[in-house]
């Protein structure tokens, strides 16, 4: 019986990573990280 519920509770598991990986992409997380990135790359030209 707990193997059943390990695995049921893996696929929620997976099932919500999935919902929220899809929310942040929708919602523009992708740019924001770029941003993020680009402002510590620019970051690190200032300070040589």
């Amino acid at each position: 019986m707990s193997q059943v519920q390990g695995s049921n509770a893996f696929w929620h598991r997976s099932l919500f990573l999935e919902c929220i990986d899809s929310f942040l992409m929708q919602t523009g997380f992708e740019k924001i990280l770029k941003f993020r990135k680009d402002l510590i790359h620019i970051g690190s030209q200032l300070y040589f």
